[in-house]
């Protein structure tokens, strides 16, 4: 019997969460028996939003989707038990502390049972605009993530592995509306660890100390065999995309050569996506190393003074203070929801370039200072730069296409263009590192991201632009050809626009 306690405590701490799923929820006789396929069902439309970066996940949306789900489900429910509803996903007992769920699992190492603390809905930094006074938008929690995986029969793991050859089988049987969903899910999965990814580099390089946890010493130890399944799930896409090219050549499949076409493009852009988490794993990797070989000091070093002795106990206990003033003077920084002014970081990062300021030169006269430099903040030219970018936008959004080389064909006045400023053709480069999205365009905001600054100030030249909007556009290199513009040797490349 010993065998069933191997990784039993991991086993449980994922599956634990499920079985208190909705226990302890008290929402009336008449909904008791529903509550969670209720919850369930708003769990999935969050998980919906979230992948379709929809930002509406706030605490009032919950309301209103739980609201919407007992409409669907022919269930009658007071405002108070909807409301109760979306607090029972968003923390247990009372709403005023906030607390998180939790529940006991058995640990075999030590035979003790050990406790956990969960949730279900987790803040979601990158839409909480929390800074400008928005209210927390939430997003599902890696434990409902693995409820919503696990009621689709998929392991952790292998997800991505079991996605593809069910997909493959769906494929040869000619099921293709079902391979065509498959492929959808398959998509959405490999986003969600896209996601993920980056949200783990985020933590690991805030908090280096992560390197000691269990999780990173796992992934230390798996290095190899996780390389191993990345190639082996890109052997499957591609004899996914060779099966679906053979089938569609077949007499008997001429009737399905549209669906089969989509499908080929979801296939591609998981595929993609796919190459872009092989990629995040790796500077993973190499962040783990980097950490682990040039700042070990960030592993180890603890601080050597805290508020509570240094400040309190050294200070305020043994010498006393003065007045109540002081008091304040010390403790108004730690609690102030405001701060004193002070010169915005941004500023210091802006690009500069020097000038001479004449202004208080007259002509003739002489000074010491005559070359003293001043600093002047660099600006950019968006509507000169998207007047250059226009051919190749027009192009992009004609043909799905264009090819750098294409630049060669351009009129001495486009050619020029591309040469008044430094950032024109730099867009080229920034295209290149990363596949872009076209989010929704505001005229009135300013973007931090040059490409959404390029795409904005294509709109304000002309309104054609906006079928950007929803698009993704990605960089394709040709690493075996070179293309020269201005004496300069270039990798060649292609802008390609596909589907968000």
């Amino acid at each position: 019997m010993t065998a069933i306690w191997n990784d039993f405590d991991e086993r449980a701490k994922m599956i634990v969460p499920i079985w208190s799923f909705g226990k302890g929820m008290r929402i009336g006789e008449e909904l008791e028996s529903y509550k969670e396929n209720i919850l369930f069902a708003v769990l999935l439309t969050i998980f919906e939003r979230e992948l379709n970066d929809d930002g509406n996940r706030k605490s009032i949306d919950v309301e209103m989707i739980a609201r919407d789900v007992l409409i669907d489900m022919n269930l009658d429910a007071s405002e108070d038990q909807v409301r109760r509803i979306a607090t029972g996903l968003l923390w247990n007992g009372d709403a005023k502390q906030q607390n998180p769920f939790s529940s006991s699992y058995y640990h075999p190492a030590s035979k003790q049972f050990k406790h956990m603390e969960y949730r279900y809905l987790e803040d979601d930094r990158l839409y909480s605009r929390w800074e400008e006074g928005g209210d927390t938008v939430y997003k599902l929690s890696e434990i409902s993530q693995n409820l919503i995986f696990i009621s689709r029969e998929m392991q952790e793991e292998l997800s991505i592995d079991i996605e593809q050859l069910y997909s493959l089988q769906l494929i040869r049987n000619g099921n293709f509306s079902r391979a065509s969903r498959r492929i959808q899910d398959l998509r959405t999965r490999v986003k969600v660890l896209v996601n993920r990814e980056r949200e783990t580099q985020r933590e690991l390089i805030q908090n280096p100390k992560l390197l000691l946890s269990e999780e990173f010493e796992r992934r230390g130890s798996q290095e190899q065999e996780i390389r191993n399944q990345f190639k082996e799930e890109e052997k499957n896409f591609q004899e996914i995309q060779r099966q679906l090219g053979r089938v569609k050549k077949l007499p008997e499949h001429q009737d399905s050569v549209q669906i089969i076409d989509e499908i080929l493009d979801d296939v591609e852009d998981s595929r993609r996506l796919h190459d872009k988490l092989a990629k995040l794993y790796i500077e993973t990797f190499d962040i783990q190393l980097e950490l682990r070989i040039d700042h070990t000091e960030k592993l180890w070093n603890v601080s050597t003074s805290s508020l509570k002795k240094d400040i309190y106990e050294d200070l305020i206990l043994a010498k006393g203070i003065l007045n109540a003033e002081t008091m304040m003077y010390i403790i108004e920084p730690l609690f102030s929801p405001t701060t004193e002014f002070m010169l915005p970081l941004e500023w210091t990062w802006e690009v500069h370039e020097f000038s001479l300021d004449k202004s208080n030169i007259d002509e003739g006269e002489e000074t010491d200072n005559e070359n003293e430099e001043v600093f002047e903040v660099k600006t950019i030219d968006w509507e000169q730069i998207a007047r250059a970018w226009k051919p190749v936008f027009k192009e992009l959004l004609e043909k799905g296409q264009y090819h750098i080389e294409d630049l060669a064909n351009l009129s001495l006045d486009e050619k020029e263009s591309w040469f008044e400023q430094k950032e024109t053709f730099d867009l080229w480069m920034i295209f290149s590192n990363e596949d872009f999205f076209v989010e929704p365009i505001y005229l009135w905001k300013k973007y931090d991201d040059d490409r959404m600054c390029l795409v904005q100030a294509l709109i304000r030249l002309d309104d054609k632009f906006k079928a950007l909007v929803g698009k993704g556009i990605i960089c394709e290199l040709d690493k075996d050809h070179e293309f020269e513009w201005n004496k300069k040797k270039i990798t060649s490349r292609r802008l390609v626009l596909g589907r968000g």
